[in-house]
Formats: structure tokens, sequence, C-alpha cells
């Protein structure tokens, strides 16, 4: 696996290209990964997203991914 520095213009570049992919029907997913340590965080924590009671910065990109969405009406 290759290491890529996340400049502000590759995020940029990025989000231009979602926004394309977007307009055209697309579907944008994006998935990202952060370690957390095990101490802070057993496997019975509770995360809650209306406190954020976790980190939310570090992370890496593991994949972005565009998908075709098509309705077709009977």
């Amino acid at each position: 696996m290759q290491e890529i520095a996340l400049t502000s213009d590759l995020i940029s570049k990025a989000v231009t290209q979602a926004i394309v992919y977007a307009k055209g029907g697309h579907r944008v997913l994006a998935v990202a990964q952060t370690l957390l340590p095990a101490d802070a965080f057993p496997e019975d924590y509770e995360f809650d997203l209306g406190l954020i009671n976790f980190p939310c910065v570090s992370f890496f990109l593991i994949t972005l991914a565009f998908f075709l969405i098509l309705e077709f009406s009977p």
C-alpha cells in the first residue's frame, strides 16, 4: 500500500470530482479509519454521535468509491 500525503490541493481535486460524479447521478462513498487506543475504547465502549465521545481527527482514507444509481419508472 502506498501512502500519499493529503494536501489541500489533493482534497480540493477529490471534492471537485465527487461533485461531478454526484451531479451525474452517482453516489459517492468515502471510507476512512483511525486507530483508537484499546485501553480508552474497550470492545464494549458505547459510541455516541450526539456527544461525539470519540476522536474525530487523524483519519486515513481507505477508499473512495462512486456508484451509479439508476431509477427506472414503470
